[in-house]
Order: C-alpha cells, then structure tokens, then sequence
C-alpha cells in the first residue's frame, strides 16, 4: 500500500482537508468548538432519538440483525457493532466484529470488520472472568468477506440516512497527523487521521494484525 502524507491531502482531497482546517484550526483559527458540539450531540435527548431510535435503529432492521451500541463517554463519534462468536476450544473463541463509526464532524464515517481470536480464563480466587482478545484480521472493505453483505448493507443505509456522508478510506485514515492532537485521543507518540474523527473500539492486542480487503476503497469517491 502506497503511503500518502499530509502535504498531499490539501491539493488531492481540498474538501476532506478543509473539514479538518475548521475543526482544528491547521492554517486558521477553528471555525467550530469541538467540545460543544461533542456536548450537545451526547446529550441524552439528542442521543436516543438520532442515534439510538434514529440511526441505529434503522440499520438493525435494514440488515435484519442486531446491533451493540458501542458509543462511550465524549468522544467525536456515535459506534456500533454486529458480533458473532464461534467456539473453537476450550476457553477459546473466534469472534467477528462488524463495526461502524459515524464522526460529528460533517457525517465522516467509517465501516470495519475485525476477526479476533477471544481467550476466557477465570481467575481460580477471585472467580473473575479474564477475556483476551487477539485481532487476527482487520478488513477496510468488503471484499469476499463471509459478512461482506453485512459491510454493504450498512454503507447503503449510511448513505440514504446521512447529509452529505463521507466514507474515510483506510489509506486517508492512516496518514500521520502533523501539530494536531485530538483532545479525547489515548496519549501515543503520533496521532492519524482517523484520531482526529473517531475513537475506535478495538483488542486490546491489536499489533501485527493482517489488513485485509483494500485500503483504497471508495478513495475514488472523495473530494
């Protein structure tokens, strides 16, 4: 996969460049405050009527399964997921995630899916169950993904359901953030873009994983 870096991003996407000049200010001062609009879109009334009888609601039974609301704290982002676990030993799972995140910041989102080998241990004292998760697989598009229609059903919806949506291709995503540091992002030695519009949920032991599908999907497609 090709490495873009930031330089390229204002001449070769000017419109995914400006959102990002608004909202962090990268040649002026932000346009909006992130924090309010983060406050006003987690507010209780708002969240249960565009996300979770809106949004959420509206993909489940478009795509006939059900989905986990996994939208946490204040962070740029509402997130959902299909899970599905398959049991391949003893204590020993493998789990598949399909995940889609949806930015506040001008209906920028993202679809996933995750393979990821679970352990269970429970500790002999304290009677805790301990889960492990390894992710295996991280697919940026469908593909021939067994739940690719699954991938595909969710985008039709998000591009019915939102104003003006913008799918964040796997290759934009991974492009290093120079002077911006997201306020909600986990403190590390460099910040992408995709920390600059999501907060994703993932394994905890996600290095190494094998990426699947292909990065420059719906690249075509952005401005």
């Amino acid at each position: 996969m090709d490495k873009i870096n930031f330089s390229a991003v204002k001449n070769n996407y000017p419109n995914l460049y400006q959102i990002l000049n608004d909202y962090y200010g990268i040649d002026h001062s932000p346009k909006y405050d992130i924090q309010k609009l983060i406050e006003a879109s987690y507010s209780m009334k708002h969240f249960a009527k565009f996300w979770k009888k809106g949004i959420l609601n509206r993909i489940a039974t478009e795509i006939n399964k059900e989905l986990d609301n996994i939208s946490f704290g204040l962070i740029p982002n509402y997130g959902a997921e299909a899970y599905f676990s398959v049991k391949t030993g003893n204590n020993r799972y493998r789990l598949t995630l399909v995940q889609f995140y949806l930015s506040i910041l001008n209906n920028v989102y993202t679809i996933q899916i995750l393979e990821v080998d679970e352990i269970i241990d429970i500790l002999p004292i304290e009677k805790i169950e301990v889960r492990t998760g390894t992710l295996k697989e991280l697919w940026v598009s469908p593909g021939d993904h067994k739940h690719s229609g699954l991938f595909i059903g969710i985008q039709k919806c998000l591009e019915e359901l939102l104003e003006n949506p913008i799918f964040l291709p796997y290759t934009i995503q991974e492009i290093e953030l120079p002077d911006i540091v997201p306020p909600w992002a986990l403190e590390k030695e460099k910040y992408l873009i995709k920390d600059a519009f999501f907060r994703t949920v993932m394994p905890h032991n996600s290095d190494g994983a094998l990426i699947c599908g292909d990065p420059n999907y719906m690249l075509n497609k952005l401005q």
